[in-house]
């Protein structure tokens, strides 16, 4: 079943979210290399189990889990489950685990089953052709990026509050270096809002979160990886 417009406009889960930011709304081309994506969509699963107070991320950078409960959502549950059966790792070690592939894969099922995405052929020519996840709804999926536009600018009265899950996305936006593609002409001002923000407001563990995520990124970019 397809989602309806409503859905597209309502708030979406961090990772997901940032999943459609991440895509060219008329042809649906990735505006990131896939390390520099997984590793968004990666940082986008802990903020939420950071959101609904599952994780902390301690002084020396380590994921600890502080409610053993199951989550409301079943795609983090799964997330989490990994995290319960080891030993408590650095944040740098969980974002790189999730970001090879685990990440994508739960955000595309997750979106697959609330309607949001579907599979369509991308090739008829070939012999076998190849298929792919599109969105139900191209210009329901094309308005997240103007969403999280209107959300850093602040410039549509209509718009709900900023919430922190629309500060997570917006964080992990930047710190992939996707804002430039959402912001246009107003990126260098609310670029630096955004950091004053973040830097005033955030908690230990989403100032932790988005600095280790814009670290691993830059760390590919000088390894030749991105």
């Amino acid at each position: 079943m397809k989602a309806g417009a409503a859905v597209w406009r309502a708030p979406m889960r961090p990772a997901d979210d940032l999943w459609c930011v991440a895509h060219e709304e008329r042809d649906w081309r990735c505006l990131l290399h896939p390390a520099a994506l997984g590793l968004g969509l990666a940082g986008g699963f802990l903020g939420e189990l950071a959101l609904t107070g599952h994780i902390v991320i301690d002084d020396h950078d380590v994921v600890r889990v502080t409610d053993l409960g199951p989550p409301l959502d079943a795609f983090l549950h799964v997330a989490l489950a990994y995290m319960q059966a080891d030993r408590p790792l650095e944040v740098r070690t969980w974002l790189q685990f999730f970001a090879r592939g685990k990440a994508e894969a739960l955000v595309l099922e997750r979106l697959g089953l609330a309607g949001l995405v579907e599979e369509t052929p991308v090739s008829r020519l070939r012999r076998h052709g190849t298929r792919s996840l599109r969105p139900t709804d191209r210009a329901g999926a094309g308005w997240r990026a103007v969403r999280l536009r209107h959300v850093i600018v602040g410039d549509l009265p209509s718009m709900p509050q900023r919430t922190w899950a629309d500060l997570t996305v917006a964080g992990l936006a930047q710190a992939v270096g996707l804002l430039p593609a959402v912001l246009w002409e107003d990126h260098a001002a609310a670029d630096a809002w955004l950091s004053a923000y973040l830097a005033e407001r955030a908690s230990h563990t989403f100032a932790r979160l988005l600095a280790a995520v814009q670290t691993l990124v830059g760390d590919a970019v000088l390894s030749g990886r991105l």
